[in-house]
């Protein structure tokens, strides 16, 4: 009777193990997945931080801006004569000359100054003609030239020395959690509507309005503008929509004025949000940027603890 006994208890234990063990299966999976998303977000990380350390154009080194308007000459040196003045070992008064006043002007050294293109490094050059994301060197100085759908065409100025950018060691975040990986959905507007966005220096930067992101955090449901530039189809998908928004923990843990997210730029119906990629706007690192910031409706009353934290290190900022 015993051994019966037995028996029948070994395969109740048989049964129940049965059952439970799918759900174990399936936690460890979960676990699995979570540690492996959670690794990514942490390369992705780390991949940031060395941008910021190391690279020329770190957002941390941005010392000026330059806006050509409608320029047919402007000129670069270290003179009173200069518009777009630097200063330092290597810079003539009268360095280069940007002219032209089409979106692609051309670059001219004046004399025996050296100017130099960093996408053909160590080429020293007499002339360049400027495209969207033409870099160049002159003196200690890195300078892009780019073409700013707000703007029109500007050039920036990095400088290795900024002491920011000298300072820097990593970007603060908030530890990565999945529970902040939702689902949306995008309600388009039957017709987009034409926004103005107040930016970081009290300008209007226009944006389209194309739609209502909807989504349930911790059981709060929330809604956002989704903003684009452009309402050409193949470009939203291409280029995605921009989230500007805040949440409880502005002005707290993360930036005041604006909290950014880029988001998958499908025209209608389910996405991926993953809040645990929000990073500050340019205007936390350097003050020549210039941010659009939220409207009303884009302040959200719950806390996302996810992503980017404020970044306090450059007061100038």
């Amino acid at each position: 009777m015993r051994v019966v006994a037995a028996s029948g208890t070994f395969c109740r234990w048989c049964v129940t193990l049965a059952l439970l063990l799918p759900a174990v299966l399936s936690v460890a999976a979960q676990q699995a997945d979570d540690g492996a998303y959670a690794a990514e977000i942490t390369r992705l990380r780390q991949q940031k931080d060395a941008n910021f350390r190391t690279s020329p154009f770190s957002r941390l080194a941005l010392v000026h801006r330059q806006y050509l308007n409608d320029s047919s000459r402007v000129a670069i040196g270290s003179g009173p004569e200069a518009d777009l003045r630097l200063e330092g070992q290597g810079i003539a008064p009268l360095h280069a000359l940007i002219e032209g006043a089409s979106l692609t002007p051309v670059l001219r050294a004046q004399g025996e100054a050296a100017i130099s293109s960093l996408d053909n490094p160590p080429q020293r050059l007499n002339e360049l003609t400027l495209k969207n994301g033409t870099r160049f060197h002159i003196g200690r100085f890195n300078l892009l030239y780019r073409l700013n759908p707000v703007w029109g065409r500007t050039v920036e100025v990095f400088d290795p020395e900024a002491p920011a950018f000298r300072a820097f060691t990593a970007l603060d975040y908030f530890p990565v959690d999945p529970a902040y990986r939702v689902t949306g959905e995008i309600i388009a507007y039957e017709k987009p509507e034409r926004v103005k966005l107040i930016d970081s220096q009290g300008r209007e930067q226009p944006h389209w309005l194309y739609a209502e992101l909807r989504f349930t955090l911790n059981g709060t449901p929330c809604r956002l503008e989704l903003y684009t530039l452009s309402l050409d189809p193949l470009e939203i998908q291409r280029e995605g929509f921009m989230l500007i928004f805040t949440d409880a923990t502005s002005g707290k843990e993360s930036y005041p004025a604006a909290r950014y997210l880029y988001v998958e730029g499908k025209l209608s119906g389910q996405i991926v949000v993953d809040f645990n990629k929000t990073f500050n706007p340019p205007c936390n690192y350097s003050p020549v940027f210039t941010c659009p910031f939220p409207r009303p409706q884009n302040r959200l009353p719950v806390a996302i603890r996810a992503g980017e934290k404020w970044y306090r290190k450059n007061p100038g900022a």
